[in-house]
């Protein structure tokens, strides 16, 4: 399904973003949108800023398209993706939103693509309508140079993390957050465990 006809729609839709993410109190730190899907790599202020915020620009761009169309019906389906990232992983996740529409052959480079943060990153544009810092978490970046690799193995863990909603990092963030949610955040192994042999 396309959620975004025109260049208006990106506009109007961005525009729904800034208000309810400044509302919920949610930091966007790199977004991407897409044909019929959006990428978006937030710091929300409390538990509930990112359903809140996400869920409330959806239902009111979905409310105008449908009223401007004399139509009805969801344009965003099913539950958004999300997961605590440490640094190393934080920075895949960005790179894989900015990079979605060199991975798409729309554009031979991220910042050819109007719709993403990646313009803002490199210095292409002042102001960004959602990112307020080219430094990300206070980390410098030269953002061309890092736009133009991907490590394919950190790519499928992020994305990984984000359809399961676990946390990605390394093992001492890992042991971090598991004493933190008393609960095993780490992939075993898959199928039952191996039956000791009788003696």
């Amino acid at each position: 399904m396309t959620v975004f006809r025109s260049d208006r729609d990106r506009n109007d839709y961005l525009r729904f973003i800034r208000k309810e993410t400044a509302r919920f109190g949610v930091e966007v730190l790199a977004w991407c949108l897409m044909t019929n899907h959006v990428h978006f790599i937030a710091v929300p202020s409390q538990q509930t800023a990112l359903a809140r915020a996400f869920g409330e620009a959806h239902r009111r761009f979905t409310y105008a398209r449908n009223r401007e169309e004399n139509t009805r019906g969801y344009l965003f389906q099913g539950r958004f993706g999300s997961c605590i990232l440490d640094e190393d992983h934080l920075l895949a996740a960005v790179r894989y939103v900015e990079l979605n529409p060199v991975r798409a052959g729309m554009v031979e480079k991220a910042w050819e693509y109007p719709w993403s943060s990646a313009r803002f990153h490199v210095g292409l544009h002042e102001t960004d309508l959602l990112v307020k810092s080219r430094s990300l978490m206070g980390l410098s970046i030269d953002w061309r140079g890092f736009l133009l690799t991907e490590d394919p193995a950190m790519r499928e863990k992020v994305r990984k993390a984000t359809q399961t909603g676990r946390p990605a990092g390394d093992d001492t963030f890992m042991e971090s957050i598991e004493q933190v949610t008393c609960r095993n955040l780490r992939y075993g192994k898959r199928g039952r465990p191996r039956k000791e042999p009788e003696n």
